[in-house]
């Protein structure tokens, strides 16, 4: 019995106990829930400042300033001839053949071109080399003319039977065309005895083997003279023939070539200077 008493007032305390200690429990709970229903405190956003985008300023084209070319002003007649002054003592050297003349240009007289700058190189013919040759009464022939035979083709010069060789030397010019020489001999003619001078004639010669006039009368005609071939005749071309280079016909064309010749007169102690294309032909024996 009295252990039933003592066994029920265990289980009563062992039950108080165990309900003392779940009040206690619910109280921390309590506290804890407590704790727990505290809210954080809100974080605050921070304001992101604006960022505004400036744009990258366009590029402005830089204008090219417009380049004008300035032409070179085209040089004047007197000033081309300054270039070309005379030298008498090139001028007054005979070439022993075309192709020295070719090969040495620079021991020779140069003279504007006839064929490109005709104008400017009758101004020099006229001006600067016929001053240059002085009086022609005072002028030595240098070539026996002969008879002179005219028409409206051709002029010539013809010894006929009485050819001479030179007389003298003569004096000589060559200009450039087209990287090309032209030799141009200048004969003062004796007429006749007692050979005294009858006009001084300057003949632009060219290759030739057939004109239409002249066969085989070519510069080569230059060294067989030099070695004192005898001439057979001069001849100066006042129309074109069947073969004419181009630049040669254009020469005969013009009003420069032989200008003045058909009013030409033998009479000793005239002034006459003349220049036009021509040839030379010379008795090969």
């Amino acid at each position: 019995m009295k252990k039933q008493t003592q066994s029920k007032q265990n289980s009563t305390i062992s039950f108080g106990a165990r309900l003392f200690l779940l009040a206690m429990l619910a109280s921390l709970l309590s506290s804890c829930g407590t704790v727990l229903r505290t809210p954080l405190p809100t974080a605050k956003a921070t304001e992101m400042p604006t960022i505004t985008l400036t744009p990258e300023p366009t590029a402005t084209a830089t204008e090219m300033p417009t380049i004008t070319l300035t032409p070179e002003p085209t040089p004047t007649a007197t000033e081309i001839i300054k270039n070309y002054p005379i030298d008498l003592e090139k001028f007054y050297t005979m070439p022993p053949s075309y192709e020295d003349v070719v090969a040495n240009p620079e021991k020779y007289q140069e003279a504007p071109d006839f064929f490109g700058e005709t104008e400017v190189a009758m101004k020099w013919w006229e001006e600067t080399l016929i001053p240059a040759l002085g009086e022609q009464k005072e002028l030595t022939p240098n070539v026996y003319g002969g008879a002179w035979l005219n028409s409206e083709y051709r002029f010539d010069y013809s010894a006929r039977t009485r050819e001479h060789a030179l007389l003298s030397d003569y004096p000589a010019f060559y200009f450039k065309h087209d990287n090309k020489i032209y030799l141009v001999p200048v004969f003062t003619f004796a007429d006749n005895e007692p050979m005294v001078h009858a006009g001084t004639f300057a003949f632009i010669l060219y290759e030739s083997q057939n004109d239409g006039y002249i066969f085989g009368a070519g510069l080569g005609e230059i060294k067989n003279i030099y070695e004192g071939k005898r001439i057979q005749y001069t001849t100066g071309i006042k129309k074109p023939g069947f073969t004419l280079p181009d630049e040669v016909e254009n020469f005969v064309m013009s009003e420069y070539n032989w200008a003045g010749v058909d009013e030409y007169g033998r009479i000793a102690g005239t002034e006459h200077f003349y220049i036009g294309v021509g040839a030379i032909q010379a008795i090969l024996d």
